[in-house]
């Protein structure tokens, strides 16, 4: 049969170990939600870059479309001016009847199409903008979920102190056990 002093020393290093172990593995859990904390950090950083690029496409896009329409407008009033020049070389009247019916049309026509090309680039970048708000959303939720990492692993942190502190706690009383049977 062992001594009570050799109980009582191993009861004491069984509570010291057992707290050192329960410290070990709150750090271990804090340091594994810090790097998931990390990492949907820059998930958060990453989607913000999106947004921003996203915007930027979306403004590419309205200042592409508001060019392509000029451009084409300016097509169309010289596809005009080319009808007048033709019709006039031929002696006919440019300001009435059925060659002014000629050019007006040939103008609704180009500015239908020019609406329909600044439509199309509206459509684009409202797409764009879509996206940007969708990558703002998951950066607002990658840092939030970042926030619950880092308090999981002060809760870990914590929750391993007051289990320390019971390990200890619970190697004083069998201290304190062995130690009034002595």
């Amino acid at each position: 049969m062992c001594s009570p002093a050799i109980g009582i020393g191993l009861s004491v290093i069984q509570g010291v170990v057992g707290m050192i172990g329960q410290q070990q593995q709150g750090a271990a859990e804090q340091s594994q939600q810090n790097y998931q904390a990390h990492i949907a950090r820059n998930n958060s950083i990453i989607a913000q870059n999106n947004q921003i690029t996203a915007q930027n496409f979306a403004d590419d896009a309205r200042l592409r479309g508001d060019a392509e329409k000029e451009a084409f407008s300016a097509k169309v009033r010289r596809a005009q001016g080319s009808q007048k020049v033709a019709l006039a070389a031929n002696g006919v009247l440019v300001d009435s009847g059925s060659a002014l019916d000629l050019v007006e049309e040939t103008g609704d026509l180009g500015r239908l199409d020019a609406l329909n090309i600044r439509a199309s680039a509206e459509r684009e970048a409202l797409n764009f903008e879509s996206q940007a708000s969708n990558f703002g959303a998951q950066s607002i939720q990658s840092e939030a979920q970042s926030q619950l990492h880092v308090m999981a692993g002060q809760n870990a942190r914590q929750k391993a102190n007051f289990a320390s502190f019971g390990s200890l706690l619970g190697a004083a009383g069998s201290v304190a056990g062995k130690w009034s049977a002595f």
